[in-house]
């Protein structure tokens, strides 16, 4: 969630005097009404804001000018500088990116939700999608204090972890949304297939060592390899006949991995979240 900069303003200064041909230079000067200067500059005949301007930190600024008329001629004014209140959109995104596992080539649907804190209209300019997932890119606009949800799709054409950012570019700010979904063979209820809820890994999330209990396929011979969020296989066991596995996890980078099983027949994977 980015809100909008504060407003940064220029204001420039006249001088009214008998002698219409004058030409006059102004300057921050100190006396009563002072307070703000520092917040000022002047650049000829330009009053420019030195700092930038929020109306929920700080509602109004004391500052002093004189004017010169480069013939002896110098008058000081203070002056108060109010700060109004300019309506804003202000992104917010919240979203369930637990996405379910999805077989090659079918697309899975899934919602997020864009909210509007601010009190101006928010409008979506671009919404930029990872690879597989996909969506509206544009033309979604958000009441004030409202919120509006959006439906993406998740389509994998090959069997691996797909993770990225969904970005959202709006006048209200950038917001970024992370997503992880499994691209997978997914095998039926068949019998003599591998099926992932019989396949246990835990801790998860893990910090050392993750244990895989295959005691429901004791003695037969699995591959398992292990790849992370960028599909770069970081474990690989070929022919693996135990009940039991424990995998050290204790160099690995934290994030999300994809441990996948297969015996020649079917392939199952399943996630797991290591956190140090």
């Amino acid at each position: 969630n980015n809100r909008k900069p504060a407003k940064r303003i220029n204001q420039y200064l006249t001088t009214t005097e008998d002698d219409t041909g004058d030409t006059h230079t102004y300057a921050l000067v100190s006396g009563t009404g002072d307070t703000d200067n520092a917040s000022f500059t002047i650049a000829g005949d330009e009053l420019k804001a030195a700092e930038a301007f929020d109306l929920e930190t700080k509602a109004s600024y004391d500052i002093r000018i004189q004017t010169d008329d480069g013939r002896g001629g110098t008058f000081e004014k203070a002056f108060t500088i109010t700060i109004d209140n300019v309506p804003e959109a202000d992104l917010r995104i919240t979203g369930n990116n637990d996405i379910p596992a999805t077989p090659l080539g079918i697309t899975t649907t899934f919602d997020i939700t864009i909210h509007n804190d601010g009190d101006a209209t928010l409008t979506v300019g671009s919404i930029l999608y990872p690879t597989a997932f996909g969506g509206p890119v544009s033309g979604i606009t958000v009441a004030p204090a409202s919120s509006e949800v959006v439906t993406m799709t998740f389509t994998p054409s090959v069997a691996q972890l797909y993770t990225g950012d969904i970005t959202i570019n709006t006048n209200g700010g950038t917001g970024v949304l992370t997503v992880s979904a499994d691209g997978a063979i997914i095998t039926g209820l068949d019998d003599g297939l591998l099926k992932a809820e019989a396949i246990k890994l835990y801790p998860n999330p893990a910090t050392d060592i993750v244990t895989i209990d295959l005691s429901k396929y004791n003695g037969r011979a699995l591959d398992i390899q292990l790849y992370n969020m960028s599909g770069i296989k970081t474990f690989d066991i070929n022919q693996y006949k135990e009940a039991i596995l424990k995998l050290d996890v204790s160099g690995y980078h934290n994030g999300l991995y994809l441990v996948q099983f297969t015996d020649g027949k079917s392939t199952v994977q399943k996630k797991i979240m290591i956190r140090k």
